[in-house]
């Protein structure tokens, strides 16, 4: 089996409910987010010294480096951005090939509904404690929920737990295994 990608905007559960997938399934788990910060530096430092565009260059090298290394299928979690932001459109076009050339991409979202997904993400990001601006925060759901329910070869939906929201990202997974 390829990669596994957890893709979607922040608040959705995608840390949270894939530690449970890749324990679920044997996997190595690795965070883009979580690998950045510990071989780049702080997203946030990083972004106030060299800015968004360059932020979003130096996370698909990483990204690439990543994916070089894995011996063994993993499953990764992508950036909030990644695969769905205006800046430097052809970076994330072949973050795109990339990810649909290296495995399956899933897709969380608490729900189809935007106003509801964006209550519940909204809900949770200013929860972080990571001094977030609500309406920038609120800005960039409302951007990018489009470009997102247009990704996933699973789309999964639910506002539940994470280990939840993990059981049935592996049933939906041996669902289409099964009907392969």
């Amino acid at each position: 089996m390829a990669h596994l990608f957890l893709i979607g905007p922040g608040g959705v559960g995608k840390s949270a409910a894939g530690r449970f997938v890749a324990s679920m399934l044997g996997r190595d788990f690795i965070d883009l987010d979580e690998e950045f910060c510990a071989r780049v530096e702080p997203i946030r430092s990083y972004l106030d010294r060299y800015g968004y565009a360059a932020y979003v260059r130096r996370n698909a090298t990483l990204f690439g480096e990543l994916l070089e290394m894995q011996e063994e299928p993993a499953l990764f979690v992508l950036s909030s951005g990644f695969l769905v932001t205006d800046v430097e459109p052809e970076v994330v076009a072949s973050n795109r090939l990339r990810v649909k050339e290296a495995g399956t991409s899933i897709l969380l979202m608490p729900s189809r509904s935007f106003e509801e997904s964006m209550k519940i993400v909204l809900e949770r990001q200013m929860g972080r404690g990571l001094g977030l601006n609500y309406l920038l925060q609120q800005a960039t759901f409302a951007a990018r929920f489009d470009g997102y329910m247009e990704l996933g070869d699973l789309q999964v939906f639910s506002s539940e737990g994470p280990s939840e929201v993990a059981k049935r990202i592996v049933d939906r997974l041996s669902a289409r295994v099964s009907e392969g």
